[in-house]
Formats: C-alpha cells, sequence, structure tokens
C-alpha cells in the first residue's frame, strides 16, 4: 500500500472513530461524513477501510516470542526466533530454546478460503494423539507452536521417487485418522470457493492492469458448469475418510534416515480417498513452489503408488485408480478456484496464483469425463449394472426392429398406392406393377 500523508491519514483515522465510537450521530452528521470522504484521496479511503475492517494480526518477532515461551516452558531470553521460507498461506517459524527446538505456526489470514482455526486446533490435536500429525505443544491467539521434525520438505521429482513410503504414509493416514461424517469437503469447499473466487475477480473490474485482465478472463462460469456435471457424474458411494486434502510435495517431509512424514493439516476433513490421491499425484507435475503446474506432467502410471497405498489399506488396485480419475477434474477444480480466492493486488513471484490460477482450471477441463470415456460412473459398477446393459441392448434391438417394420409397411403403402408392388422370389425380392404380380401369381398356381 502506499505510503500515507499525515494530514490524510489522520483524516481516516478520524472518520473511522466516529463511525465506531460514535454510531449514535451517524445520521445526523452523515452529509458531513460523504463530504469529508470525497475529499479522501484513494489511498486514504483504503486506509480508512483497512482501519475498520482488518484486526491487527501482525506480530514483531519479539511479541511472537513472548507469546510462546510459555508454551515451551522457556525463559524469553533462551528463545531464538528464525523465519522458514515455506508455506504459501501460513508464517512459519522455528524456535529454539537452549535444549528443544520447535515450529512456530502464524496463520494466515485469507477469509475468503474461510478457515475454522478453532476446528482446526482440535483435530490436530486428534492426529497428534495418534502419531499421525506433529507434537501439539500449545496454541495462541493466530497460531500454534508444534513439535520440530528434522527433516527438509520434498521436490516433486522425491515424492515421485519416494511414491512407496508416501503411499503408505498417506494410507495410515486414510485408516487411522478422525472418524467423520461430514459432507465431503472437496464439495463445502469447491461451492465457497467458488462463491469467494467471484468476489475477489470482481475487485478487478476497474484495474487496466494487464494482471487484472488476466484475472478478469479466468472464466468462473465454465468451472461452476464443471461442478455441476461433476455432481452428477460422481458415485454417490465413494469411499470416503479424514483425508489430508493438500499433500503437495512440499507438505511431505524427507528425514535423513529416509522417513516420510506428512505436515500442515489444516485444509483436512473427511472427503473422498480419491480426491486426496489425485491431488497427491497432480503435484508429482509441479507448481507448488511457482505456480507452474505441468498437466502433460500428470503420472499416466502411478501402479507403484497405487499398489504401495493398497498394500497399506487393503483396497483393490483397480477400484482405486478409478476412484483416482474420477475425481481428479474436482482436485484441479478446488485447487485453481484457491488460486483465485488467493490472489494477490499485484501479482508476485515466485508463487504466481494467476499463473496457477489459469493451469489448473485448464486441466480441470481437460480431466472432465466425457459421454464416451467410462468415467462417467469411475468403472464402479455395482451388481446390478450388467442387467441394466442387457436391458439397454435388448431395447435397443426392439426398437430397430419397430423401425425397420415401421419403414416397410410404410413403403407397401406407398408403392401400393402408386400401383406397384413387391413379392418375394427365388430368394429375392420382385418389384413391379400390381398386374404383372398378378399374372405372375396365377401363373405359379397353375
Amino acid at each position: 500500500m502506499a505510503p500515507q500523508s499525515p494530514q490524510a491519514s489522520g483524516i481516516s483515522c478520524l472518520v473511522a472513530q466516529r463511525i465506531l465510537v460514535r454510531p449514535q450521530r451517524i445520521r445526523r452528521q452523515r452529509s458531513a461524513y460523504v463530504r469529508i470522504a470525497r475529499r479522501l484521496c484513494s489511498t486514504s479511503l483504503a486506509f480508512l477501510i483497512a482501519t475498520i475492517a482488518t484486526p491487527a494480526r501482525a506480530l514483531s518477532p519479539q511479541q511472537l516470542v513472548a507469546k510462546c515461551a510459555p508454551i515451551v516452558a522457556a525463559p524469553v531470553e533462551s528463545c531464538r526466533l528464525e523465519r522458514l521460507s515455506v508455506g504459501n498461506t501460513n508464517e512459519l517459524y522455528s524456535l529454539r530454546t537452549d535444549d528443544a527446538r520447535y515450529l512456530v505456526r502464524v496463520f494466515g489470514e485469507n477469509a475468503a478460503l474461510a478457515f475454522d482455526r478453532d476446528r482446526e486446533n482440535v483435530v490436530f490435536g486428534e492426529l497428534a494423539a495418534r502419531g499421525l500429525a506433529p507434537r501439539l505443544l500449545g496454541t495462541f491467539d493466530g497460531g500454534r507452536v508444534e513439535g520440530w521434525l528434522e527433516g527438509r520438505p520434498a521436490t516433486a521429482a522425491e515424492c515421485a521417487g519416494e511414491c512407496a513410503a508416501v503411499a503408505r504414509a498417506l494410507g495410515r493416514l486414510h485408516a487411522e485418522g478422525p472418524a467423520d461424517a461430514a459432507r465431503p469437503w472437496a464439495w463445502t469447499t469447491a461451492e465457497t470457493w467458488l462463491a469467494n473466487a467471484r468476489r475477489r475477480q470482481a475487485a478487478f473490474a476497474d484495474d487496466p492492469s494487464p494482471y487484472a485482465a488476466r484475472v478478469r478472463a479466468v472464466d468462473l462460469d465454465a468451472v461452476a458448469s464443471a461442478l455441476d456435471e461433476l455432481r452428477v457424474a460422481l458415485p454417490e458411494d465413494l469411499p470416503a475418510c479424514y483425508c489430508h486434502n493438500d499433500l503437495s510435495n512440499t507438505n511431505v517431509l524427507l528425514a535423513g534416515d529416509g522417513a516420510v512424514s506428512l505436515v500442515d493439516f489444516e485444509y483436512g476433513g473427511s472427503n473422498f480417498r480419491g480426491f486426496d490421491l489425485a491431488t497427491h499425484l497432480s503435484h508429482w507435475a509441479g507448481g507448488a513452489v511457482d505456480g507452474l503446474y505441468d498437466d502433460a506432467a500428470y503420472p499416466q502410471n502411478a501402479r507403484p503408488f497405487v499398489e504401495a497405498y493398497c498394500a497399506a489399506t487393503g483396497a483393490g488396485a483397480a477400484a482405486v485408480e478409478a476412484e483416482i480419475a474420477a475425481a481428479l477434474p474436482l482436485a484441479h477444480a478446488v485447487w485453481g478456484l484457491w488460486a483465485v480466492c488467493s490472489l494477490p493486488d499485484v501479482e508476485e513471484a515466485p508463487f504466481s496464483h494467476i499463473e496457477y490460477a489459469e493451469r489448473r482450471l485448464a486441466a480441470c477441463s481437460r480431466a472432465m469425463p466425457r459421454p464416451d470415456d467410462g468415467l462417467n460412473k469411475a468403472e464402479t459398477a455395482r451388481p446390478d449394472d450388467g442387467m441394466k446393459q442387457a436391458e439397454t441392448a435388448l431395447y435397443g434391438a426392439l426398437d430397430g426392429a419397430v423401425a425397420l417394420l415401421g419403414t416397410v409397411v410404410f413403403a407397401t403403402t406407398c408403392l401400393n398406392v402408386a400401383g406397384y408392388g413387391v413379392v418375394v422370389e427365388d430368394g429375392g425380392l420382385l418389384f413391379d406393377t400390381l398386374p404383372e404380380l398378378r399374372m405372375r401369381a396365377t401363373l405359379a398356381g397353375d
């Protein structure tokens, strides 16, 4: 945001104070406020809105240490804080004391993504208690302190190379995660994010920049239509469980001894397991660090990953592959909408949200089920599907026979009216005038 002049900032603060502290005078003095607001420069007006609508959540390093020190039972003077470079949504810090190390997570405040941080902390505590997530030491307003896990975020290539270990870890999460009978996360999230993406896109309506033009070009109506199609196409009984939902390569931690850990559960919840698997496989094609997802690199053969997952869960490989194929366009749509909801006011590096949105939503279009590709039910055949197919074939044959008979009757009638006829003779059809046909019939009878 551009810096304010002291005079403009003072006027903005004055207006904010009058609106917030003395609401009983708003009607009487509304015209005065309008006159003042019209004189404000655009930057001053933006400052006013930000002052009223945005809570002051940013913490200095000293304030953050003061909040975390009691949680880890360490003196403030012994705590050393270091900002980590990873994290697209949250701010992550390493907190060192004289004898231990911890991860401090400061939650990002993107209202468009509709996080429920209180629920997230509760679920994270359950995951930690089951050994599925790092230890939870405590929470504070706007974040939490977790146990430190040694390792580093994996690259996309490393996730493909270590696919068996990642598959086993994800399989364990699916098998042992907290049970939840809620509506699948993918659907509730897609609906919320689509509405919020429309609002975020509308904020660029009057921006003349090339970046804003790209934002306006994102076809959210097409995304809405795709979601409508997928609601019909996806089988209602796709297997669901507790899912990570955002298992990018950056959320896979590789330790020096080869151990694999899953981290960052802020999007976790009950969902289709095929969605979770498809989301992870899509990150083999990149994009988690720079937004440059490459759909051509999506794995066409992930059988080693699927087999390792099935060995950990007891699922059938063919069924799991069908679930992945069915859920893939929904995964593309959800993460494309995430990128639109997260769009900054100006394009930023190294992660390009607009690039990621464009690429993911284009991939969604390519992955949508077609009428002849067998994915409308993702090959999840039910026991009576064979009977239904036989019935369909029989009805089709009967319709064809009736149509043929009707054509013959209609043609014969037309010929009779015109004075012609058709008879079968010597295994073939004889076409002639009616008098000639009668003569031939008389001669044959003699």
